[in-house]
């Protein structure tokens, strides 16, 4: 799972511009992250969010008492930080 996810990011966002920073980079990854969690429908989550298809698995009052679920979380942005280029 986390492979696509990694593929889609380079194929959507990271191949199709060019950074001019890190912070240039990090802004519009986390911008994508952000973007793919609660905007863009996802065909294997019957055309949900990955945070609809979360809040939904996370509520109680959808399964049954004794049930267990196991649910994806949203992935999250990192922040690498500063580089250093000395």
């Amino acid at each position: 799972m986390v492979e696509r996810v990694i593929g889609t990011l380079k194929e959507q966002c990271i191949h199709r511009q060019r950074f001019d920073s890190i912070q240039h980079a990090t802004r519009a990854i986390g911008d994508w992250i952000s973007f793919y969690n609660h905007r863009r429908p996802h065909q294997a989550l019957d055309m949900k969010t990955p945070a609809e298809a979360f809040a939904l698995a996370a509520s109680p009052a959808q399964f049954p008492l004794g049930r267990y679920i196991v649910a994806f979380r949203p992935v999250q942005s990192v922040d690498f930080g500063a580089v250093d280029h000395a």
